[in-house]
């Protein structure tokens, strides 16, 4: 189920910056899921959980951002 999350956010992304689409509240949701698991995985300190979710800000963050371009 988080994968499609993710590659939601990348067609989101593209239509943000077609001007297509002015979604920003789902990156911003996907955000804050991404800190929760980053935190759970820096709890029980587990590596394959909090890289992809250490990385992935940054197309939260961009899609984000895109809305407004």
């Amino acid at each position: 189920m988080a994968i499609v999350m993710f590659i939601a956010l990348i067609e989101i992304f593209i239509s943000n910056l077609k001007g297509e689409s002015h979604i920003f509240i789902q990156p911003l949701a996907t955000s804050v899921n991404g800190f929760f698991w980053l935190g759970y995985a820096y709890a029980r300190k587990d590596i394959f959980i909090a890289i992809p979710n250490f990385l992935a800000p940054v197309l939260r963050i961009a899609t984000a951002i895109a809305v407004f371009v």
